[in-house]
């Protein structure tokens, strides 16, 4: 009797359901853009750091063109093969004849974005919670709220508060498409006014009322609205001198400000429409992102002044920081240093508001990241290069809970690592490794007319469209491998963004290697069990 041959794939449908809307594809594409308030006290604080002699208006409008040649290519990449996982399925089957290089990319994007979410967890707590709490207590006079901010500034208070965190993410991204939805219509809502009452209170006031406000503190802190540029001239800052080269020289950071704008592909299998929804989400987030950052700095740079928000930046957040001349005791969350020019009492009220919607606007941010990275394990584990356990999906929720319950276990790993210890400020680079797992998708992209033009001329006619007879897609693809590579080698020289020592290099290559050495594991036991793979990657996954 003829031995039975495993199947294929771990089964013939996937059990994911079309659920996920445009709108609920943009919010969870902008998750890590505009929607997320926190993106105004963390990447705004860079721009002058990184870009001090950059217009950051118009640098920003240079990263969203260069974010337009990337994620439209993924877009349209996630229209030719609307399956669930992303970079890692049209990456093995584009390069059939070595699907190792869609595993190893894909896996390295797992284990950087697990790592982000887990040593993201404290600035949730600081920028929340502490520094608004921080600068009231100083305008209140308040010791208990001064006490109230220290402890909690503290590492077990803020591991535990991140713990809760994490064990509501799960919990949400287990209950599946119902909750995920509720969650984005509720934390869109309050991000939305959140933004409003901030901008508000940026175009509100004058540079001279901030000023008033920030020296009615200076008996406390020790520090006044000039001393601040002074102390940052002594670590070597220098004013800013914007110019078109300054602009340029932000692209890799501008370009990294729209991070995931169109990473619904990573959960393809289950979006509705995707010849739709894929594009019009990468395009909504874009150009909202665009908005709203161009806003936030042209009203924060109204408010504090040029001069100040740059020196400001650089002391909590760059070489002065390094320094150790951060003047607060607290990252100064410009959030909260913005709230000093509002009257008493309202000021608490604002701070503690807008600290509030920062938390609650930070999940979907989180929650974005556990629908990319659970969706990719379910992929490696429907072609069954890791055990099938991975991609089993609840009956009840259409969701893979043993996936997404490892994911929260990683990230509370990395948390404490993150909180307890130095590891990660001297082995890890996490932009450097989100940005070059954007490369090889690029090349794919670029290639995929050529190298499968059966499945291309087979796809939508959004995703065939050429001029002069050159396919559009391909022309992305190029554009996106030009941003990709320069970005990363760029940031490879940007030690505030993380280590870029021997350590920290040999550690960004061994995941990569560690990746490979996965595969042929799971290659080569598949194959003692009378499984070729190699078969599996000639096809494109069921629905």
């Amino acid at each position: 009797m003829a031995t039975k041959r495993p199947p294929l794939f771990a089964r013939d449908a996937t059990g994911l359901v079309r659920e996920f809307g445009l709108f609920d594809v943009m919010v969870l594409s902008s998750g890590t853009i505009w929607v997320a308030s926190a993106g105004y006290s963390f990447f705004i604080a860079y721009f002058p750091i990184l870009g001090p002699n950059a217009w950051i208006p118009l640098a920003l409008v240079f990263g969203a063109v260069a974010a337009l040649f990337f994620y439209l290519g993924i877009a349209l990449m996630s229209i030719a093969m609307p399956r669930t996982g992303g970079d890692y399925v049209y990456i093995s089957r584009i390069f059939s004849g070595i699907p190792v290089l869609g595993f190893m990319n894909n896996f390295v994007f797992v284990i950087w974005s697990i790592i982000l979410m887990g040593e993201s967890v404290p600035y949730v707590v600081s920028l929340g919670v502490v520094a608004p709490a921080y600068f009231v207590s100083l305008q209140s006079n308040n010791p208990a709220l001064f006490t109230f901010a220290s402890i909690l500034s503290q590492n077990g208070p803020a591991f535990i508060l991140g713990t809760i965190i994490n064990i509501a993410l799960a919990a949400i991204a287990i209950g599946g498409a119902r909750w995920i939805k509720l969650f984005n219509k509720i934390t869109f809502i309050l991000a939305i006014v959140g933004v409003i009452v901030l901008v508000a209170v940026l175009f509100a006031y004058s540079s001279s009322d901030f000023q008033t406000a920030f020296n009615s503190i200076s008996s406390q802190t020790g520090v006044g609205y000039n001393d601040v540029m002074q102390i940052a001239s002594s670590t070597g800052w220098q004013s800013p001198n914007y110019s078109l080269v300054g602009a340029l020289q932000l692209l890799p950071l501008m370009f990294f400000v729209f991070y995931g704008a169109s990473f619904g592909a990573y959960y393809g299998g289950e979006v509705k429409t995707p010849r739709k929804t894929q594009i019009s989400a990468a395009v909504l987030s874009i150009l909202g992102g665009l908005v709203y950052f161009v806003v936030l700095a042209v009203g924060t740079t109204h408010l504090m002044g040029d001069q100040f928000f740059s020196a400001l930046s650089w002391l909590g957040w760059g070489p002065g920081a390094v320094a150790g001349k951060n003047p607060f005791p607290t990252l100064p969350a410009l959030n909260a240093i913005d709230g000093l020019v509002v009257p008493q009492p309202f000021n608490a009220w604002f701070q503690f508001f807008e600290g509030t919607v920062m938390i609650l606007t930070y999940i979907p941010w989180f929650m974005t990241y556990y629908m990319w990275v659970t969706r990719c394990i379910f992929a490696w584990s429907f072609d069954r290069i890791i055990p099938e356990k991975f991609s089993s999906v609840s009956e009840r929720f259409h969701t893979p809970v043993f996936a997404i319950v490892i994911i929260a276990i990683g990230m509370e790993i990395v948390a404490a690592v993150f909180i307890y210890t130095t590891f990660f400020y001297t082995q890890f680079n996490s932009f450097v490794g989100l940005l070059s797992v954007m490369i090889l998708p690029s090349v794919a992209i670029a290639a995929f007319p050529f190298l499968k033009k059966d499945l291309f001329e087979a796809s939508p006619p959004v995703v065939k469209i050429r001029v002069a007879g050159f396919p559009v897609i391909s022309i992305l693809g190029i554009l996106s491998t030009i941003v990709t590579l320069y970005s990363t080698v760029a940031f490879l020289g940007i030690p505030l963004l993380g280590p870029t020592n021997p350590a920290a290099f040999a550690m960004f290559i061994g995941m990569f290697v560690l990746g490979v050495v996965i595969f042929y594991a799971g290659w080569f036991y598949r194959k003692s069990k009378g499984l070729d793979l190699g078969n599996i990657y000639k096809l494109i996954p069921p629905e």
